[in-house]
């Protein structure tokens, strides 16, 4: 009997359309044929559109709609889209179908519609008017679009982007890259509308924040910028926040929580700081922190077990290998063992409860960078550094990471040359291998992961 349903669930398999997609869903179902209603469910995510326009959808039942409107896989230009597929539904037998639109338009992602189209094209449904449940949503979402500054905390379900591939996106050269990790496709982001030169960049409730570098394009120049930008992919668009209390360059910057930014140390004109200063996301207000120990730069930090690590960079007496360790809740630093080597311009990330440094450099007795290209792994509840089998040779280039893995976008190589690799560390096999070559040199510590719309 198991042969013959294999064979039959072939059959069926080798015939899904469009045509018969919405039956076989509902004999998957009536037969509980698991594996193959899985894939006759991605067949409906992927050709969503077409379902919409050969009438296929109005045979789905409520919660089988609710259920594909409810997964990121769903493959829509926008989401006006997802929200017109369910007045079509609920249009084509409206008496029947009225109870569930409430359960319906929670799955759909309002927030995500301009504001325009949720005047003119959301607002003048009778339904989002009249059903308690629908008017709700659609106040939540013109709320949404009036506080432009407190977006980020006020994140749901109907906020998140609707795609399930990740990217790494690239803010360099003037330019907002992004390389989808899942297709490999590389596409080129809005630009500010402020050129940004090495601004230190950080990612929070998938909204990517830069703030500070250098003053303009000029080289030799030691002017820091204070400014402060955040990008939202929800719409592809750059929003200008609140200025830092300090202008810095060669800083660190990380999002701490859900709310906040911190932003350690630096350097401007020379004069290399050792202030902390945190952005609320809810306030909109910078206020300064307890300060370092010592003024630096170049340094890297990371937040692991909720706490603030700050490893390295170069003081004015040289490179140092020092750990120190922000507690949120006492606002106190503490020192933390020491690395087993000196570096700057390095990075560090957090891997579940691990700290791993990599790349970095110091200098020669003439001043000329000198790779640290050991790789080593913290263990922050024996204080205790791991020197790791694999190395690398790199210092300034972007970080993140996406499950086990530290992506590494650009940098300077061993050469002194800037690298237009995107290379990734595997934290558990301890390995470093090439991901792509772009057609551009990447470079600055600019890098984050992030969810981009479908259409980007």
């Amino acid at each position: 009997i198991s042969e013959a349903v294999q064979l039959c669930i072939r059959f069926l398999q080798l015939a899904l359309s469009l045509d018969n997609c919405v039956e076989l869903l509902n004999l998957s179902e009536l037969y509980c044929l698991d594996e193959f209603g899985s894939n006759v469910r991605t067949f409906l995510l992927e050709n969503f559109e077409d379902l919409c326009r050969c009438g296929a959808l109005q045979r789905l039942t409520a919660a089988q709609l609710s259920d594909l409107l409810g997964d990121n896989r769903l493959r829509v230009a926008g989401e006006y889209l997802v929200f017109f597929a369910v007045v079509q539904w609920l249009e084509h037998e409206p008496d029947s179908r009225l109870p569930a639109v409430g359960d319906l338009i929670d799955q759909v992602r309002l927030p995500l519609l301009s504001g325009e189209h949720l005047v003119e094209k959301v607002s003048c449904i009778g339904f989002m008017r009249d059903v308690p449940a629908c008017s709700d949503r659609l106040t939540e979402a013109k709320d949404y679009h009036l506080v432009v500054n407190k977006q980020p905390v006020m994140q749901t379900p109907r906020t998140r982007v609707r795609n399930h591939q990740r990217s790494v996106v690239m803010c360099h050269a003037e330019n907002l890259e992004a390389f989808n990790l899942a297709t490999k496709r590389h596409a080129f982001l809005k630009d500010c509308a402020v050129p940004l030169y090495n601004p230190c960049i950080c990612e929070l409730a998938n909204f990517l924040y830069a703030c500070g570098g250098r003053y303009d394009g000029n080289e030799a120049s030691e002017m820091a910028s204070a400014r402060c930008f955040r990008y939202d992919p929800r719409f592809d668009a750059w929003h200008e926040l609140v200025p830092m209390n300090e202008a810095r360059k060669d800083f660190a910057l990380v999002a701490t929580g859900n709310s906040c930014l911190m932003a350690i140390g630096g350097q401007d004109e020379n004069m290399v700081m050792c202030t902390v200063e945190r952005l609320c996301i809810a306030t909109g207000e910078w206020r300064f922190l307890p300060s370092l120990q010592h003024a630096v730069y170049c340094h890297a930090a990371a937040v692991c077990d909720s706490r603030v690590f700050v490893s390295g960079g170069q003081r004015y007496d040289g490179y140092c290998d020092s750990l120190i360790c922000y507690e949120p809740d006492s606002e106190l630093w503490a020192s933390r063992a020491a690395m087993l080597n000196k570096r700057g311009n390095h990075i560090m990330e957090c891997v579940g409860s691990r700290l791993f440094v990599l790349g970095g450099n110091v200098e020669d007795i003439y001043g000329f960078p000198v790779p640290v290209t050991p790789i080593e792994s913290y263990n922050s509840i024996a204080d205790q550094w791991t020197l790791l089998r694999c190395s690398i040779t790199i210092r300034e280039a972007g970080s993140c990471v996406l499950d086990s893995r530290i992506y590494i976008a650009g940098g300077l190589d061993g050469e002194n040359y800037y690298s237009h690799s995107l290379q990734v560390y595997d934290t558990q096999k301890d390995e470093v291998q090439l991901v792509e070559r772009f057609p551009t040199r990447i470079y600055g510590r600019v890098c984050c992961l992030m969810t981009l719309p479908q259409g980007l």
